[in-house]
């Protein structure tokens, strides 16, 4: 994101539509790093708290943030996104 001089941040313009590298695999590779990381500490403590934690944040993550930044995608690449869309999955 940094090299292609996109913000990283939430809700911050994006000017184009990032599919290569990291993103040819998953639509969003950065909460999808931080979720894995959360999951991976969970289990690591064997902590249940942190288990439903985890699942919270993800439920939370797809719910308010990532359909949020889908609309905006779509509203900004119309059918180039679409097409990244059918060939990318979301997560994994």
């Amino acid at each position: 994101m940094k090299r292609a001089a996109q913000p990283s941040s939430p809700g911050k313009p994006t000017t184009q539509l990032l599919q290569h590298d990291i993103f040819r695999y998953s639509r969003n590779p950065a909460y999808l790093g931080a979720l894995v990381c959360f999951a991976g500490l969970s289990v690591l403590l064997d902590s249940l708290w942190l288990v439903a934690g985890a699942t919270i944040s993800i439920l939370l993550l797809d719910r308010y943030f990532v359909r949020a930044e889908e609309e905006y995608l779509t509203s900004q690449f119309g059918d180039t996104y679409h097409q990244y869309r059918k060939v990318t999955r979301r997560w994994l």
